[in-house]
């Protein structure tokens, strides 16, 4: 099994990544991200991490000012009344960041060439720990109490 996120960035060239393992990774402006995005002033310096262990994979806003959004739904850390931690994702998804897009998909196909080994990428801390141990799905539209269109705001 693989995930592949595809990353459509702002005046940048489409990027597809592929994960074969598990890795967790951390998406921003700083230049000490996993995955950096540039070109995107909405996007905060240490905007979301990203756990991923194939067919897996979840995300989770780091304290960033314009907020994830996933299929069109802002995503606060609180589903059903519940405050969690992380939201995990599905095949198709897609998560706004700022004005930068990130469409997930889930694989059969291990023939893609993976990314680099977690060895080669800058050592973050991980985003799994004992209390967080389950995988949560998160909010549907039907779910969801505000669905109004969400504008991020430049910081």
């Amino acid at each position: 099994m693989a995930v592949r996120i595809k990353i459509l960035e702002p005046d940048r060239p489409e990027r597809n990544l592929v994960y074969t393992t598990g890795v967790d990774i951390i998406m921003g402006r700083a230049s000490t991200c996993d995955v950096r995005i540039e070109n995107d002033p909405m996007i905060s310096r240490l905007h979301a991490g990203v756990h991923i262990d194939p067919p897996r994979i979840a995300i989770r806003d780091l304290g960033s000012r314009n907020g994830i959004v996933i299929n069109g739904i802002r995503f606060d850390g609180v589903v059903n009344q519940r405050l969690i931690k992380r939201r995990a994702l599905r095949d198709g998804d897609t998560v706004v960041l700022g004005r930068t897009s990130v469409q997930v998909e889930i694989a059969d196909d291990t023939d893609l060439a993976p990314v680099p080994s977690r060895t080669s990428l800058h050592e973050t801390q991980p985003l799994h720990d004992s209390s967080d141990a389950t995988w949560i799905g998160g909010p549907t539209r039907e779910d969801a109490t505000d669905t109004a269109p969400y504008v991020p705001t430049a910081s």
